[in-house]
This record gives structure tokens, sequence and C-alpha cells, in this order.
């Protein structure tokens, strides 16, 4: 029997490709519904399709123009030729809960998990003992503080409202550089935007002056916890595995979560061997993401003003658009090459 802590996507998606393998999987959450509290922006790229199947029951929206705004008013539109999709993340989350349990697997809601200690787990004060125990628990993932696994994790904060607001056209997200690491207005109808803030600390103030900004009405509040990605993590400890933010599998660029997770969740039917088969699909992707962040982290206004108007035009301009911000390395010796003044903030990279 392999046990896994977390009914998230990441969670519900492990037990299904396990299952597949013919493995009996149980999914224990403490949470008493699947989907809910909702914790990200719901933005997918076109990668995610390839992964699972997207379904139009919870499209809300597409998103085809990426407005990246400088800190002195400027900005640059990035035409994305593979658009992105808004989701309803509460009905998506369910939908992957369904597929595992299509190939029978058991999920089993308001059920806490407390600790894990020579082979045991305590469950709602039940004591089980898996074959396999797995940690997609999340950021501040008990699983890992249970097995020796949660070292040095850096946590950001997302902090996201939906509100209404007066929306130009719903084709166009928002980026905001220079407030926190950056922050955002993406529409999922045309009068409802999520507006958000990612930040090391003081997020809500932050997110406060989106909301004036936009003279928004606030409908909702969401947001959680991101993990800063670690390359140093491990992944396994004996019969106990990470994956999702529990193992810190976040894009450290644009902190989105849901495809290094899926490709990680793909791997997790080797076990044993679990950790080498995911690090070597998505490891070089997450390490070269976390140098570009280190290197924005330290971006001053007059930084981030440059950076975009070295993309307002010509080859730079056509590799970002032409290119899934989900895989760096397909793209950033181009942009070095196009465009040598950027080795200036490879420099900042390099030094991070």
């Amino acid at each position: 029997m392999i046990s896994i802590i977390g009914a998230g996507p990441i969670g519900c998606y492990s037990a299904y490709k396990l299952a597949l393998e013919g493995y009996k999987v149980n999914i224990y959450d403490s949470k008493g519904i699947i989907g809910k509290p909702i914790q990200c922006t719901g933005l997918l790229t076109s990668q995610a399709s390839k992964l699972v199947h997207i379904d139009n029951d919870y499209i809300l929206n597409k998103i085809s123009v990426a407005r990246l705004h400088a800190p002195n008013g400027k900005y640059i539109d990035i035409d994305m030729k593979k658009e992105n999709i808004v989701i309803d993340r509460a009905i998506f989350d369910k939908n992957l809960a369904e597929l595992a349990q299509s190939q029978g697997v058991k999920i089993f809601l308001k059920h806490k998990f407390e600790n894990f200690s020579n082979g045991k787990a305590k469950i709602n004060n039940e004591i089980i003992k898996p074959e396999w125990l797995i940690g997609a628990d999340g950021p501040n993932s008990q699983v890992a503080k249970c097995s020796s696994l949660f070292t040095n994790r850096k946590l950001l904060i997302g902090s996201q409202v939906r509100a209404e607001m007066k929306i130009e056209d719903q084709k166009i997200m928002d980026i905001y550089l220079g407030n926190g690491c950056f922050s955002w207005s993406v529409p999922e109808s045309e009068k409802i935007s999520r507006l958000g803030v990612v930040s090391y600390e003081h997020s809500n103030n932050l997110l406060q002056k989106l909301v004036r900004e936009n003279n928004a009405k606030i409908l909702e509040h969401q947001g959680g916890l991101i993990p800063l990605y670690n390359p140093k993590q491990k992944l396994r400890n004996k019969n106990v595995l990470l994956v999702g933010d529990a193992a810190t599998q976040v894009k450290p660029t644009t902190f989105g979560g849901i495809v290094p997770g899926l490709l990680a969740a793909r791997e997790i039917k080797y076990l044993e061997n679990y950790e080498k088969k995911c690090n070597k699909i998505i490891k070089k992707d997450l390490v070269i993401g976390l140098k570009i962040r280190k290197a924005m982290d330290k971006f001053n206004n007059k930084d981030y003003n440059e950076l975009v108007n070295i993309f307002s035009t010509g080859k730079p301009k056509e590799i970002i658009e032409t290119h899934d911000r989900d895989f760096p390395s397909k793209f950033i010796l181009k942009l070095m090459l196009a465009k040598p003044k950027l080795l200036k903030f490879a420099w900042k990279a390099y030094w991070a």
C-alpha cells in the first residue's frame, strides 16, 4: 500500500500514475473539500495540456498577451504564440481527484497526518504502515519534517484577490516589475481579474497598493506560502518521497508549481529511482530559474526599466514570445547571444 499525504493536483496525479502501474494507493488530506482554499493564480502554460487533459468546463479565460510594466510606467506587449489559460482551480483539482479515483485510488478527507516514525504513520490517531509514504502536502510539508527532509527552506508569500475592476481587454494579463518580486492582474472574465503579488515580506501591503491603483472591488481573498526551489533538496529518505511544493518543485521565476509538479509526479512510479529520474527531467530548468530569481532579487528600478527596454524590440522579444517560460534552458543562451547587454544581468546571476 502506498500512502500519499495531500489531495492537491500533484498528490492526485501522483496517485493516478502509481495506480496505473498496479499499486494500491490511498490519499489522505486534512481538508474537508478538494480544491479549497485556492492558493494560486490558476494560470497555466500550454505545457500543462501536454501532461493532463484540460477540460473546457474549467477554462475561464485564455490569455494571448503578457503586458510587462516597468517601474517608470513604460510597458511592452509580449504576444504569446501559445495561449495561457486561466482555470477554475477548484474544479481542476476535483477533476484530477476523480481521475485518480477512476483507477481505484481511495481519498480520505478530514484525515490529518500527524507523524511518521519507525515505518509507521499516524493519521487521525490511527496507525498505518505504508510500503511507501509520499509527501504532497505543500510548502510546510509535515511529511518532510518527520522524515528529515525539511532543510534550508525559504518560503515566500503569495497574496491574491479576485476583484471587480475595469478591464480593457481580457486577453491581456499585466505583469508589474518592482512591486515585490512582481505583481499581476490576470483577467478571468470581462469584469473580474485576479490581482496578486509575490514577495518575501509585506505582501498584503503591496497587494493593497495594487488594488487601489486599479480601483478594484475585492470579492475574495486567496493566497498562501510558496517555497523557493532548493537544488540541494533531497526527494527521498528510505521509503519516504516528496513531490510538488513539498519538494520545493516550483519555478523560481514565476512561482508556478503545477507544471514542474506534474512533471515530477509523472516519475513517481519509479519509486526507488524517483529522485534520479525526476532531477534529470526538471532540475536543470529549476536551477537556471533560481539563478535568474536571485539575480532579479538584486534589481533596482533602473535595472527593471532597462530590462523592459531591452525586450521591447528585435530578437530578444521574438525569443521570449516563441518559448515557454517553463523551460529557460531552451532559450537563455539564445537571449545572451541575441543581446550581449543581457550579460550585465547574467553577471548578477553568476554571483547570486
